[in-house]
């Protein structure tokens, strides 16, 4: 399972709320957020984050982020890998 599948699959264990600009993500421990650790998301995150639901790959998510902040590949493709690394690091450090 390549690490965008596992990032997808650990999404429902996190509750997501919106908080002005930014969208917090709190990990649940059963039905109980975990207020002790907290990820928060910037517009792009926020963006990407939502694109992990309809998204199969990190290069169709790097075109939709181009096409909706109207930046260069390389600059989306920069800030997509190091978003998805450091959700990944979030989510996925008890594996």
């Amino acid at each position: 399972m390549n690490e965008l599948k596992q990032l997808k699959a650990r999404k429902p264990e996190l509750a997501a709320k919106q908080v002005g600009n930014e969208l917090v993500l709190v990990p649940l421990q059963g039905s109980v957020a975990d207020l002790n650790e907290m990820f928060t998301l910037n517009e792009v995150g926020s963006f990407i984050w939502a694109c992990l639901d309809e998204s199969d790959s990190e290069e169709e998510i790097c075109t939709k982020v181009v096409e909706e902040f109207d930046i260069d590949a390389e600059t989306a493709q920069t800030d997509v890998t190091n978003f998805l690394s450091d959700l990944s690091k979030f989510l996925l450090k008890e594996q």
